[in-house]
């Protein structure tokens, strides 16, 4: 039984709306209701920036790296718990995760453990607090040098050197400098890199491993697989992205035979619990792979 990892709701966005109100007397008046809208779980996909600073670039989308601290954190209370998955305990990397303390990620909010204790959001960015671990997940920042920083560093081959005279207009050299970094540059999506804390690149949208979390966590609570897909139908329905699309029939292997589908229940999230079963697997893949350092 898993104490320290709990199920994830997806959320809700909402933002407030003006309405003109009439009165009984003739007259109107402003108020303000608010509006729920469905979040884009889909845009988390996609490469992301700290958001309020600009300056600073994170190596993968923000909620992607909160849900790999998820997972771990099952793998964690797992390996804490001697808890077996398949007949095989659950072993976290610790030599891939040094500089991670995650044995206090496990007791740590997730906003605590990556901004730090105490951190605070202003408008220029977060104010980091005590301890934390976003530099694990930045990538290095673009500066510009000048003569001290010439005398006090050595050429370097891990970084392209450039010069731009400065009576050039900022527009117009734009084109130039592409072409100049272009051979030195690697591609975004075409060139693959080595690096510690990135994502593994495997293409997995974020709404599926948000519901293989959920699964998993209720399965090793020892929910029914019939009470897992009723929670994930009911939590899951306002987001869009979460339900299957265009299915028209299904293949039964215990029948041998193909069903047609009701097209009513093919707009749930999960139709038929043998689909639980299958993500449970996917699940318990996610979770060996990131104990050993690699998310998705």
């Amino acid at each position: 039984m898993l104490e320290r990892c709990k199920v994830v709701v997806p959320r809700k966005a909402a933002r407030t709306q003006k309405r003109q109100v009439g009165l009984a007397d003739g007259a109107y008046v402003e108020q303000s209701h608010e509006v729920k809208t469905e979040v884009r779980y889909d845009r988390f996909d996609g490469a992301g920036t700290v958001r309020g600073s600009s300056d600073q670039t994170l190596t993968a989308p923000i909620q992607m790296i909160r849900l790999w601290g998820t997972y771990l954190r099952v793998a964690l209370e797992c390996e804490q718990k001697g808890i077996e998955i398949d007949g095989v305990p659950i072993t976290v990397n610790r030599d891939f995760y040094e500089g991670w303390d995650i044995d206090a990620l496990l007791y740590t909010k997730f906003s605590d453990w990556f901004f730090g204790k105490d951190a605070v959001r202003g408008t220029e960015g977060w104010v980091l607090g005590a301890n934390p671990h976003r530099h694990l997940f930045l990538e290095e920042e673009i500066g510009v040098l000048n003569a001290m920083d010439f005398e006090a560093e050595s050429f370097s081959q891990d970084h392209v050197y450039i010069k731009i005279p400065k009576n050039r207009y900022r527009s117009q050299v734009g084109r130039e400098v592409d072409r100049a970094l272009k051979p030195h540059l690697l591609e975004f999506g075409v060139d693959k890199r080595v690096d510690r804390f990135k994502l593994s690149g495997v293409k997995t949208p974020y709404i599926h491993l948000h519901k293989r979390y959920n699964i998993l966590i209720q399965k090793l609570n020892g929910k029914s697989r019939k009470e897992i897909m009723d929670w994930i139908n009911d939590k899951y329905d306002h987001v869009a992205v979460a339900k299957q699309q265009g299915r028209t029939k299904v293949y039964n292997k215990e029948t041998k035979t193909i069903a047609f589908l009701d097209p009513a229940v093919d707009k749930q999230v999960i139709s038929h619990e043998q689909s639980i079963s299958r993500e449970w697997v996917k699940g318990v893949q996610n979770l060996k792979r990131v104990s050993e350092g690699v998310f998705p």
